[in-house]
């Protein structure tokens, strides 16, 4: 059956860039402390392609300048990640 799901243009731009970084050029290293099973990497690889297929802006000669964009503007919604750190 599967799981159809939506996600905003900056949401889906920032994750397909972080799962190329980290997936592609980084082959899942910095992953592996965060998972638990080498599925939980296949399944990200899977919504990695999912994106691929979907997204024009990594075609984009502009890619970088959309990368930056979507995820000022999700910081801007959002605000600053909360920091576990006590000061």
């Amino acid at each position: 059956m599967g799981v159809k799901m939506q996600l905003g243009d900056d949401v889906a731009l920032a994750l397909f860039d972080f799962l190329s970084r980290t997936l592609d050029q980084q082959n899942g290293e910095k992953l592996h402390d965060a998972t638990v099973h080498d599925g939980e990497l296949w399944a990200l690889n899977a919504l990695h392609s999912v994106l691929e297929k979907r997204l024009a802006e990594p075609l984009d000669e502009s890619y970088e300048y959309h990368v930056k964009a979507a995820l000022e503007g999700l910081t801007l919604k959002s605000g600053a990640w909360p920091s576990t750190v006590e000061e």
